[in-house]
């Protein structure tokens, strides 16, 4: 059959339309397919988020002389003890370093407080306690916070290192800016930074590297959880050039917390500016009140 130039033209238009119909009917399966499965993947995790994460994670104050909150970092809980919690957040968050100080500085001899921020016309601020902080010249960028509540706190358990190359996801939720508490979704892009690293007396040899959106001032502390664990796997503690998201693996928080409950006192940083901080890990050298 041979076609007039007429002809050809409008079955060549037919064919374009045929064409461009099928490229954007492809074009939007993609679309639907990759929202189905990025809203399927977290879909499952949500009541742990919710219910577990979420409730667990306050924000973490101090008070001046003239009784002025200020928002320093992110603190969860992550053990029962009696009569309150075990919150855990970053060293730097309640350690000073000065020239008066020794190499590992000392806990800041402050009032901290603890609030999970909520959405009402009053919020709730409970007594915070330092109990023990690490040296973070040895990379033991955390502290052990005890309150002492009657309230109940959801605890997130404390889980494995992350070692999968391809680019774990995780969770996060903090407050960066002091903006209230918001859930962060991200990827670990290293999960050992194989560098010697030390930022303001601080050493990031052997830490987590991660792409979290909206880190930021306020974020420290924060817990990283492993969607496949539903526990966590790390700490935030910063972030280098303002990129790159860096956490501490939670081996070495569970090394520091067995340092602790283990009254290994050369170890890490003990809170000596409280006469009574309500609770100890019953040291034998502890004094009977």
């Amino acid at each position: 059959m041979i076609l007039n130039p007429k002809e050809f033209s409008s079955l060549e238009n037919h064919l374009k339309n045929i064409l461009t119909f099928l490229s954007l009917f492809f074009v939007s399966s993609i679309i639907s397919v990759a929202q189905g499965s990025y809203v399927d993947q977290y879909a499952s995790d949500a009541p742990f988020i919710k219910n577990t994460l979420y409730p667990a994670v306050t924000l973490l104050y101090t008070q001046d002389d003239m009784g002025t909150m200020d928002m320093r970092c992110t603190a969860t809980a992550f053990e029962v003890v009696s009569n309150g919690y075990l919150f855990s957040t970053a060293a730097h968050c309640a350690v000073e370093n000065s020239a008066e100080s020794d190499e590992f500085g000392k806990i800041k001899n402050t009032a901290f407080f603890v609030t999970l921020d909520e959405a009402a016309s009053s919020k709730t601020f409970l007594k915070a306690n330092v109990i023990a902080c690490g040296k973070q010249m040895k990379g033991n960028d955390f502290c052990i916070i005890y309150v002492k509540t009657t309230n109940l706190f959801s605890v997130v358990p404390i889980g494995k290192d992350a070692v999968n190359i391809v680019g774990e996801s995780v969770v996060n939720v903090s407050s960066p800016l002091g903006l209230g508490k918001q859930t962060f979704y991200g990827r670990i892009t290293s999960p050992i930074l194989d560098r010697s690293v030390v930022v303001d007396q601080m050493n990031w040899t052997h830490t987590v590297l991660m792409q979290l959106p909206g880190t930021n001032s306020g974020s420290s502390g924060s817990a990283i959880v492993c969607l496949e664990q539903h526990a966590i796997c790390g700490f935030l503690v910063g972030t280098i050039a303002g990129s790159t998201v860096v956490a501490v693996p939670v081996s070495r928080f569970s090394n520091f917390l067995t340092t602790v409950k283990a009254c290994k006192k050369d170890e890490f940083l003990e809170n000596t500016n409280a006469e009574d901080v309500a609770f100890s890990f019953k040291c034998k050298d502890d004094k009977k009140k």
